[in-house]
């Protein structure tokens, strides 16, 4: 099945963990997964649910695009930067066509 977009937001990413703070709510489709773009900034995450350290969880660095598929995986990710540079997330929410 095809996916269409749902919905993006742009995220920035600093000193203290952040998940993403407007995933579109589920009406009669929900949210399949969703595209993110790294830029400014290396950040540390987590998907899991718990919370990633600037030191603890894994990296995505400046430049980097990734996808990460399913609502549950999407509503537990948190990221931290890296350094004391603070970076920004472009996110696109995909979900299915009818």
């Amino acid at each position: 099945m095809a996916l269409i977009t749902a919905g993006s937001e742009t995220l920035t990413v600093a000193g203290t963990a952040v998940g993403f703070a407007d995933i579109p709510a589920p009406t009669d489709r929900s949210v399949e997964e969703c595209e993110v773009i790294v830029t400014d900034a290396d950040i540390v995450f987590q998907a899991d649910g718990t919370t990633p350290t600037s030191s603890d969880g894994g990296l995505y660095r400046n430049g980097e695009r990734f996808r990460i598929k399913g609502l549950t995986d999407i509503a537990n990710f948190k990221a931290i930067r890296r350094t004391s540079t603070s970076a920004v997330l472009y996110i696109t929410y995909y979900k299915e066509e009818f």
